[in-house]
């Protein structure tokens, strides 16, 4: 049982300790790289003329950090603390708390059979996909979505 005890501690302290060095790699520097990268890109799917061609690469830090600092005023209702992983060759996975109350409110007819009166809670959801993307535009075909067993 103790080396059990000890075990599941050292794993705690790893996953603690991954979880900070992410936390402090996520910067409003970061956040602001992402902000005129992002510009670039919206440009050039545009079809400006003067907008060039090439590509931007953009790294999971800058994103983490734009969906830290700057998404929340685009996130929609009831979606907080979204982080993506970016897994390569355009295969990404994301995970967001879902605020089911705070989507109930919105959505709910208030009628005597309105699914939203009946969830309740907040619920970590995992999805995966490949993003795919040329000339300033993206498509993101989704592979799975879950929310972790036990929730």
């Amino acid at each position: 049982m103790r080396f059990l005890t000890l075990r599941l501690g050292t794993i705690f302290g790893l996953i603690l300790a991954l979880t900070t060095l992410q936390a402090a790699a996520v910067s409003k520097q970061q956040a602001d790289e992402f902000s005129t990268k992002l510009a670039q890109i919206v440009v050039r799917g545009s079809g400006a003329q003067d907008a060039g061609a090439g590509r931007t690469p953009v790294t999971e830090t800058e994103l983490n950090s734009w969906l830290a600092y700057s998404a929340t005023p685009l996130l929609p209702a009831g979606v907080s603390d979204p982080r993506v992983t970016m897994v390569g060759n355009g295969k990404v996975t994301g995970q967001a708390v879902v605020d089911l109350d705070a989507i109930g409110k919105k959505r709910s007819t208030g009628g005597a059979f309105d699914i939203w009166s009946l969830l309740s809670g907040k619920v970590p959801v995992m999805v995966a996909g490949v993003l795919r993307t040329k000339d300033g535009m993206g498509n993101f075909d989704l592979e799975s979505a879950a929310v972790p067993p036990g929730m």
